[in-house]
């Protein structure tokens, strides 16, 4: 062979170069086909919506509109519920009996005792919830607050509870759409949805591509809804003051505790997941 026919082919080695300079955004395409993507985003939906309600409560500006705005939770929190139902129905996974009775016996433990001692104590008269106070400061009668909040309760309680079930169910289908390794903090930007997006994007949306994918947010809400449930063992101990409750940051520093513990736990049981299915062969999703 002629020394021209061992010279490098340079527009293969420019095509290289380029695309090293360049790689390819990576593959989305397997969000799309989730299953009950769109029942998801119908939940998420509901419960951002449902938020910006609670905090719109707690606005002095929004003082002419409380009334109706607290209201909105109900149909809200009923939408999520409707659209959580077949969501969690379609997971194809087996349900573990002990986390699902561990999860539920915490959502309605929680319940109980946060209800019970509001009501044992203040008669609503002390209540802090911006919702319920909004109502009372606004001319609503109490038995019209006392249904309205066991209605509320009621749809809460099912959606957390129905969700915890979901997830269970999407256990293997969640797991297959995380990394094959990397941080806690990756772990959970991928398990709330942002997988794909740059650290920037996941904190600070700013365009409808830098939103997660609501698949994920659908199932993180609900572990966020478990972890606040045992937050409300904590709030009945403040009825009694069995916790200290003043000054107001120290009534801060237990939900935050709870919160940055659930993230962990989730974050935790992401990567768990995803070693056991790489171990076990199970085929993962495009990277």
């Amino acid at each position: 062979m002629s020394e021209l026919g061992r010279l490098p082919n340079h527009d293969a080695v420019a095509d290289q170069e380029t695309e090293s300079s360049n790689p390819q955004p990576p593959d989305t395409c397997y969000g799309y086909a989730l299953p009950g993507r769109r029942l998801a985003q119908v939940v998420v939906m509901s419960v951002v919506l449902a938020i910006v309600a609670v905090v719109a409560a707690c606005l002095p500006q929004a003082r002419p509109w409380v009334v109706p705005v607290c209201l909105s939770l109900m149909p809200l929190l009923a939408l999520a519920l409707a659209a959580a139902v077949p969501l969690a129905a379609i997971g194809k996974g087996d349900v573990p009996v002990a986390p699902l009775l561990a999860g539920w016996a915490v959502v309605l433990g929680g319940a109980a005792c946060d209800i019970f001692a509001t009501v044992a104590n203040s008669h609503l008269a002390h209540e802090a919830n911006p919702v319920f106070r909004g109502l009372l400061d606004n001319g609503v009668g109490l038995k019209q607050v006392y249904l309205f909040g066991g209605v509320l309760q009621v749809l809460f309680v099912g959606l957390t509870m129905v969700l915890w079930l979901g997830l269970l169910k999407h256990r293997h289908t969640l797991a297959a759409t995380m990394p094959p390794s990397g941080s806690l903090l990756a772990y959970f930007k991928a398990g709330t949805g942002g997988r794909e997006l740059s650290y920037r994007q996941w904190i600070c949306p700013l365009a409808y591509a830098d939103l997660p994918w609501a698949y994920h947010f659908a199932w993180w809400i609900g572990v966020a809804f478990v972890g606040l449930s045992v937050h409300r063992f904590y709030l009945a101990l403040e009825w009694y003051r069995l916790v200290p409750v003043d000054p107001l940051w120290v009534r801060l520093i237990a939900p935050s505790l709870v919160l940055l513990a659930t993230c962990w736990c989730y974050a935790a049981w992401l990567r768990a997941a995803r070693a056991r299915q790489a171990v076990e062969g199970a085929q993962p999703l495009p990277e």
